[in-house]
């Protein structure tokens, strides 16, 4: 067992301790299915799966075994059919990355604003206080999906690449990068100078190796999944996009139930996200440090003065085309409001 299997396992045999599970629990009122459509099979890999353990053992032990869940774990297909099933009420409750609502709100895209949260700490204030709550409502006013809390699935996207070092925005000109098959990650790395491909994820490491692109934007634990340790040679931790992950239910069903359910399961949610953005983060911290020290990886960061020069090239352009792709374009305003909040708290954080 490796340094980051040790530490994950510790983590998970605390939060089973302090939700008191034993064996021999009466019977359950109710059997709950939650899902993700991640397959993994292992705890310190499918951080999905992790969080929904958590979620059910703490919810299984608070309701004194009157609720129990029934784990789905890719059983149920990829994450937009969880999404589907969850949205249609075949399944209860589900953790999906941020990709599926942005296919029944176009507002939601309004996350994928380059370079808009400095630090994870504004990212959760903005996601867990008003904002959060408005855009969640709206998802939930377009397909019945309402998100019980937001979670991480990969913290922060970086520039990778097997080329060359990337610390000024011009070291991209000419580079393919692979992205998903996402309006927003096209148009920024297009901004930046880059020429941006979208692959799928099983031909990356083919393409990579071939030189059908050069790199990707994604994290360390995305590098391990997809065993390109020996192909990241360069890595740019410039955080662009922040990638949360969302605990969902069916609003319909939820409503449905007991007062009292609703708030277990509500409390279950809360101390679930926590578990997920602390996972999230351990995997970064562990995978920058292996790839650093065991594969010679390169890490470089982009100077606070290059960071705003992007800024103020960039964003102005890229608002521009995000607010014809937006059903509101309010929306970014509201964001960008709640940012400004969230960074005058990071900036008080000491006082």
């Amino acid at each position: 067992m490796n340094l980051k299997q040790s530490a994950l396992a510790c983590i998970l045999s605390l939060g089973v301790a302090l939700t008191g599970w034993a064996p021999g629990h009466a019977a359950p009122k109710m059997e709950i299915q939650i899902a993700t459509g991640d397959p993994g099979a292992n705890y310190f890999d499918n951080t999905k799966k992790a969080t929904l353990l958590v979620f059910a053992d703490y919810l299984e032990r608070i309701s004194g075994g009157e609720l129990k869940c029934k784990l789905a774990i890719g059983t149920l297909g990829g994450e937009s059919d969880v999404f589907q099933q969850t949205m249609m009420g075949t399944n209860n409750i589900a953790i999906t990355t941020e990709g599926p609502p942005s296919s029944v709100l176009q507002d939601w895209n309004v996350l994928n604003i380059p370079y808009l949260f400095e630090s994870e700490f504004v990212a959760e204030h903005v996601l867990d206080g008003d904002f959060g709550k408005e855009l969640a409502k709206e998802l939930e006013n377009k397909s019945g999906v309402r998100i019980l809390a937001f979670a991480s699935n990969a913290g922060f996207r970086h520039i990778i690449n097997a080329r060359r070092p990337i610390t000024k925005m011009e070291d991209l000109k000419g580079l393919k990068i692979r992205t998903v098959e996402s309006p927003a990650q096209i148009k920024f790395f297009e901004l930046m100078g880059a020429t941006a491909t979208p692959v799928a994820w099983g031909e990356v490491y083919t393409s990579i190796e071939t030189g059908v692109v050069d790199g990707l934007n994604n994290n360390a634990n995305g590098i391990f999944l997809g065993g390109l340790e020996r192909l990241a040679k360069y890595i740019t931790r410039d955080s662009h996009v922040y990638a949360p992950a969302i605990i969902i239910t069916n609003a319909a069903w939820f409503d449905s139930l007991p007062a009292n359910y609703q708030n277990w399961i509500m409390e279950s949610a809360n101390v679930a996200k926590w578990t997920s953005r602390v996972l999230v983060e351990l995997a970064e911290a562990a995978g920058y440090e292996r790839l650093s020290s065991e594969f010679g990886t390169q890490i470089n960061y982009f100077s606070a003065e290059e960071k705003a020069r992007i800024k103020k090239e960039v964003l102005p352009k890229f608002r521009e085309w995000l607010k014809s792709s937006l059903d509101d374009p309010t929306w970014i305003d509201k964001i960008e409001k709640a940012v400004a909040e969230a960074e005058q708290a990071r900036a008080n954080i000491n006082k």
